[in-house]
């Protein structure tokens, strides 16, 4: 584990040189598992992530690359050592102990560290444990030395900061209490497993809707939109030149918001704007989980929301239009004749590096020679087409009945493929965990999905659809208090097209990606959009696409 002090003061790890940068500002740990969290430490003016300001006090979970400011800096993560990698041919699993939540063996006492030490269980059957703490720990009543690994025995006693801490070890008096309660949860399972089978009438029954619930997840993400020149000659020649431009959204007066903007009009009140009201565009989605690994299906256009934004005349017309604006103030002529004409380069960022370019790598003889080339490739850049796609800036669930506070709480999850078909909206993903979570009871079983869209009747069967409608919302209205899906009822409408199907009844922003499935729990389909044209009527995508996503994969 590694503290890492963030702020003004001399005395921090990373010193920040920012007149609006607390003294000490905020906290990154690198804990032995490989989580990394941020606190703030009640700063001033703010630690940001993904440009939503945190809570100060309150640790979250953090990835590396994640977009985090500090008032008006962004960390810079090189300077944000790597923990090493332990190897998982030798260590099966890495468990924390401390007052925080997140740890495994969680322990209550004002001398507990929030990260107190950890334990480490080897694949051969051996335990050690390394102290993080201020207050110490003791093993049979000699304190461990901070950060160093020691052997832990079925018998040890371990303290930490005063307070007892249970031994995970198997063996001796622990042992045998672990060892009996291993047989109890089996024999409970078991038991359990079998009053299951035959209280719903054997192998085949129907899963509870409470269950299936569980099987759906909420979807936070944010994005922003990124575009190249097709024809940029600068690229390559020019040190500093940008690779691409990015636009996102002006949270105080809406629309899109181009976050480098390099003009002759650029000032410090404007650059400052850009850093406070600059954010990615987010959203709500829905996804549901396919395989006990953590893998869920969803839409594309949950997955990667700027696909086709090309064809949404609206939001790329905005872009092409500030590209023309920007392209226009960065050369306000169209052909450099003179020394003049280039040092009035000067007056903008992109002519800037121009100038540097001429007069500090080209021979001075052969400058007008140079002028001459350039006015061609001034042309060109002004003049080329733009191509627009987009970048993820965050993705993360909200796993049904869970309490969270923030989004940051939700679990991450990475996009694992999404379908290159125009005509099949369908994308996977998978928790970066690797598992599922263990509060969900219901995974959707793609070898009984429903193969042969010719099933589908128009008005024969009645289907729920499982998602989050208006997202976080409606999810977290209800009585329990944590993350709850609605379950709509559809029947399809007309006959079934080669990749969708009509749906009648009515889904929402935030059903996108919903599982349609039978009251047993078979999957139809993957809810995909609302109709433009019926007041009540939406669309699927077969769910035979789904599990040829997947079998692909794997």
């Amino acid at each position: 584990m590694k503290l890492i002090t963030i702020g003004s003061s001399k005395l921090a790890n990373i010193k920040l040189k920012s007149s609006f940068v607390s003294s000490l500002h905020a906290e990154i740990l690198l804990l032995d598992n490989g989580d990394i969290i941020l606190t703030d430490k009640g700063s001033k003016n703010g630690t940001y992530v993904q440009n939503q300001r945190v809570e100060p006090e309150k640790d979250i979970t953090v990835r590396r690359g994640d977009s985090i400011r500090f008032a008006d800096v962004y960390l810079d993560w090189n300077m944000i050592p790597t923990m090493p990698v332990l190897d998982p041919t030798k260590v099966k699993g890495v468990y924390g102990v401390g007052s925080n939540f997140r740890n495994k063996y969680q322990l209550v006492g004002g001398t507990v560290s929030r990260f107190h030490a950890t334990f480490k269980e080897m694949k051969n059957g051996q335990w050690f444990i390394r102290d993080h703490s201020r207050n110490g720990t003791t093993l049979n009543g000699v304190r461990l030395t901070p950060e160093m690994d020691y052997r832990v025995k079925a018998k040890d006693v371990i303290v930490c900061g005063g307070v007892p801490c249970t031994n995970p070890v198997p063996g001796g008096s622990n042992g045998l209490i672990w060892k009996l309660a291993v047989a109890a949860v089996v024999v409970v399972g078991l038991a359990f497993g079998i009053k299951e089978l035959i209280g719903n009438g054997g192998f085949g029954k129907t899963p509870k809707p409470e269950d299936m619930i569980t099987g759906s997840a909420l979807v936070y993400g944010a994005y922003h939109y990124t575009v190249t020149l097709d024809d940029d000659p600068f690229i390559g020649i020019i040190p500093d030149w940008p690779q691409k431009y990015e636009f996102g959204r002006d949270n105080l007066k809406g629309g899109v918001f181009l976050k480098n903007t390099m003009n002759a009009t650029m000032t410090k009140s404007d650059k400052e704007y850009i850093a406070e009201h600059w954010e990615p565009f987010s959203y709500f989605g829905t996804a549901f989980f396919i395989s006990e690994d953590g893998r869920m299906a969803t839409n594309r256009h949950v997955a990667t929301p700027w696909y086709g934004v090309e064809n949404d005349y609206e939001v790329s017309n905005e872009i092409k239009q500030q590209m023309i604006l920007l392209r226009n103030n960065a050369f306000t002529i169209n052909e450099l004749r003179t020394y003049r004409d280039l040092e009035n380069l000067n007056d903008t960022p992109l002519g800037s590096l121009i100038y540097m370019y001429l007069t500090n790598y080209v021979d001075k003889s052969q400058i007008l020679n140079e002028i001459q080339r350039f006015n061609g490739y001034i042309m060109r850049y002004k003049n080329s087409s733009v191509r627009i796609s987009g970048e993820r800036d965050y993705i993360g669930v909200a796993i049904t009945n869970h309490k969270y506070s923030t989004y940051l709480e939700f679990d991450r999850c990475t996009v694992v493929k999404v379908s290159d078909n125009p005509e099949i909206d369908l994308a996977i993903m998978q928790m970066n965990s690797g598992a599922l979570p263990a509060s969900v009871k219901f995974v959707y079983d793609l070898d009984k999905c429903l193969m042969n869209p010719k099933d589908l009747k128009p008005q024969t069967k009645t289907y729920w659809s499982i998602g989050y409608p208006s997202g976080i919302m409606l999810g977290l209205d209800n009585l329990n208090g944590g993350m709850q899906p609605t379950i709509h009822e559809v029947k399809v409408s007309k006959l079934p097209g080669e990749y969708t199907f009509q749906l009648q009844g009515e889904n929402i922003g935030g059903c996108s990606g919903s599982p349609i499935c039978d009251r047993k729990g078979h999957l139809i389909g993957v809810i995909w959009g609302k109709s433009t044209k019926l007041a009540t009527g939406s669309y699927g995508v077969h769910a035979k696409y789904v599990k040829e996503m997947n079998d692909k994969i794997y």
